[in-house]
């Protein structure tokens, strides 16, 4: 499926949705950075003011805990061109900000 949509011109409220659920499948299994890929293409395909405070500080959270702890993510680039970076920052003052996120 993915294959199928990165295929496609343009993109669409389809693939916002198909990588917020390759996402969240990723983190259910503690695939922290394919939970990042997919969630960042996610962000990329959502228009961040559609998302609720609350989301956006859950979105947030679980990136930044992600860019940490995943192999192969060595730096906070892509995470930082995002608007929701900004929120990370909220939660680091208000989270315990660690790994625990994805029970390790």
């Amino acid at each position: 499926m993915e294959s199928i949509l990165d295929g496609m011109d343009g993109v669409s409220t389809v693939h916002g949705r198909f990588y917020l659920l390759h996402s969240e499948m990723h983190f259910l299994l503690h695939d922290t950075a394919n939970y990042y890929r997919s969630a960042l293409k996610f962000m990329g395909c959502t228009d961040i003011h559609t998302l609720s405070h609350e989301e956006q500080r859950i979105h947030a959270h679980k990136l930044a805990v992600a860019a940490l702890v995943s192999d192969g993510i060595y730096n906070f680039g892509e995470l930082v061109r995002r608007f929701i970076l900004q929120v990370a920052f909220l939660v680091a003052s208000s989270e315990n900000f660690n790994a625990d996120t994805f029970g390790f």
